[in-house]
């Protein structure tokens, strides 16, 4: 049943929602307890106390309180009741709270169930069949290379782990282990609360350096940096460097800046080489830097492989080698300022 619906998929976050910090919070017990009960209210079809929680916009999505209540009942009867939780999480982020649970259903062997709410109204609910993640067979690989992050400073991981929840590149063979990393300066993505350009974010123009040693096989340096909130399909990695390890192991960056690039296809680069700057171009509504470790020299064409970096902080901790994951602050052990 691997399309069995999309109940409702209305989130309501703007790109206000960026300017205001993203603390890292991963399944704080009160929005855990938060999120189990909305789902409850659901289940129970309470929609009368579900309903006036709703934002303005959500409630007109739906057409309604009885609008809501017809898609409740359809649900159920594609789905029939929950019978198993599988997996569970929450994290505050990007000013609102994000709530998953990964169940069983009577009718569908795995649905995640997402609720977002931003302060005390839901603004946010979507239900589907659970992503399935890329078959791999290197699941417990060991990374050969010597990677150290590719930054300075301290970035956040906003996507990334072995789970659909933490990953949304998971369904994807290449990416499969892929992380985004987001910069942020007191808690705050922007510098202002209204962002228009770019240029508003902290991280638009951030130092990306080379995570390992190697030589750089692939560059894409002229594609234009989005607007923001809108993406580039038809160069979905934007303006990009790939690395040859020369063990296997190719290093995909993506979403430069335009023209900063600082690389040449052919070149020998050390770790910790500059190579360009963060930008926003290519499937990116804000600046932001994707990073993932494949088998091939080519986009869409690798195999995906787990990544450990080593040698640095995670929340100020020193770490020897781990794989980063959603809901992580990570920086070089001496973050430049």
């Amino acid at each position: 049943m691997k399309r069995i619906i999309l109940f409702l998929a209305f989130i309501v976050l703007s790109l206000h929602a960026y300017t205001q910090g993203i603390p890292s919070k991963v399944n704080v017990i009160n929005d855990l307890e938060k999120g189990r009960k909305l789902n409850t209210l659901l289940a129970n079809d309470a929609i009368e106390s579900l309903y006036p929680k709703m934002g303005t916009s959500f409630q007109e999505a739906v057409n309604g309180e009885i609008g809501f209540a017809k898609m409740n009942d359809q649900l159920h009867q594609k789905l029939g009741k929950e019978i198993r939780l599988i997996d569970e999480a929450s994290f505050s982020e990007l000013g609102a709270i994000t709530y998953y649970r990964v169940s069983e259903f009577e009718k569908a062997a795995s649905i995640t169930t997402k609720w977002v709410w931003k302060d005390t109204t839901i603004v946010g609910l979507t239900i589907n069949a659970t992503p399935e993640p890329a078959p791999s067979q290197h699941e417990f690989y060991k990374t050969k290379t010597d990677l150290q992050l590719p930054f300075l400073d301290t970035w956040y991981v906003a996507w990334g782990g072995q789970k659909p929840h933490l990953n949304k590149h998971i369904s994807a063979p290449d990416q499969r282990y892929a992380l985004d990393f987001l910069y942020s300066k007191n808690g705050k993505l922007a510098k202002t609360n209204t962002p228009t350009a770019n240029e508003d974010f902290y991280g638009f123009g951030q130092e990306v350096v080379a995570p390992g040693a190697g030589v750089v096989i692939q560059v894409v340096d002229t594609v234009k940096d989005n607007r923001l909130g809108k993406i580039n399909t038809d160069s979905p990695p934007g303006n990009y460097v790939v690395i040859d390890h020369q063990n296997g192991e190719y290093s995909f960056l993506a979403h430069f800046k335009q023209g900063s690039v600082k690389v040449k296809a052919g070149q020998t680069i050390t770790q910790g080489e500059l190579l360009g700057l963060a930008g926003n171009s290519g499937k990116s509504e804000v600046p932001h830097l994707h990073y993932h470790l494949q088998t091939g020299t080519d986009y869409r064409e690798g195999v995906g492989l787990p990544i450990q970096f080593t040698n640095y902080l995670l929340h100020g901790e020193q770490v020897t080698q781990a794989a980063p994951e959603r809901g992580q602050y990570v920086s070089p052990p001496k973050p430049v300022k």
